[in-house]
């Protein structure tokens, strides 16, 4: 009591400094506090994301590798085979077209992957995350872009409003749900192959892949080309030393792009993805080694 009074008793201006003092020192205290608590929750924040992401990729990524290599042995051998029209069927597959309809399914496993990955991928925030995942989370969009976007083909003739030798991306999806068994399960070849024939579904990748060869008049050839650079640089992120793709081989690939054009539009876009630069390196080095119209 004795030293309330004494505060009191102080002059006016000694008071005035003291409560000042007593006021500033609070809000300081505060402010700290609240800076702290908000770094705290941010780097809380981050830890979760960053976990998120990895759990997310590494539930994806034997499977991703499995289907993309899969794949990936199908485009080299389509490369060498592509003028023997084993991917012909007029529109009407049948039992003995086993390459057309292999090559479609196995196409198809993939993109659902891809389409599994990005609806899971949703909730999380993907800027956050180890450079690696980012990596892979960056490259399985870039895949889906190059199946969906026009870009690829500007400054050629190409009707965009015509999904010829491109796929609109909300009917891709829809048809990557679909590629599905009422549990969950991909497709099995059998089942795939029964519905190809019976209900010619899907309708839009069966009609990509009819006929689809280097030197016709279209340019599908070239956007299946892309979409195989960036498959082959997937799976020398995420692969063993059997999976991966050597320049040499990465330079064959580019010099079957049909239109320089389509390989220009690529490169431009690869970093607006943030596909790892030592590939997009690997890709211009490429494109200096090949003389292409």
């Amino acid at each position: 009591m004795d030293e309330l009074q004494a505060f009191f008793a102080q002059p006016a201006s000694l008071l005035g400094t003291s409560i000042i003092a007593a006021i500033v020192s609070t809000a300081v205290g505060f402010v700290f506090r609240l800076t702290e608590l908000r770094h705290r929750l941010e780097a809380e924040y981050r830890y979760e994301q960053r976990k998120k992401l990895r759990d997310l990729v590494g539930k994806y990524q034997g499977r991703l590798l499995n289907a993309g290599n899969s794949l990936n042995y199908r485009m080299w051998n389509l490369y060498t085979n592509h003028d023997k029209d084993w991917l012909n069927v007029d529109g009407s597959p049948t039992r003995e077209n086993y390459y057309y309809l292999s090559f479609t399914h196995r196409f198809l496993n993939f993109c659902a992957l891809l389409r599994e990955f990005e609806n899971e991928a949703l909730v999380i925030d993907s800027r956050i995350g180890t450079r690696t995942d980012l990596k892979i989370s960056n490259l399985l969009s870039a895949l889906r872009w190059s199946l969906t976007d026009v870009d690829l083909f500007k400054n050629l003739e190409y009707d965009p409003s015509s999904s010829r030798d491109h796929f609109y991306s909300d009917e891709l999806r829809l048809i990557c749900d679909q590629h599905r068994t009422e549990d969950g399960d991909d497709l099995d070849f059998e089942a795939f192959c029964a519905k190809a024939i019976s209900q010619s579904e899907p309708r839009k990748v069966l009609e990509f892949f009819d006929g689809l060869s280097k030197g016709e008049e279209r340019y599908r050839w070239d956007r299946l080309v892309a979409f195989h650079l960036l498959l082959m640089s997937l799976l020398n992120l995420i692969g063993h030393s059997v999976h991966k793709t050597g320049q040499q081989k990465i330079t064959r690939v580019v010099s079957g792009i049909e239109h320089r054009v389509v390989l220009d539009n690529l490169l431009s876009w690869l970093p607006r993805h943030e596909v790892p630069r030592w590939y997009i390196v690997k890709l211009r080095i490429a494109r200096r080694c090949v003389k292409n119209p």
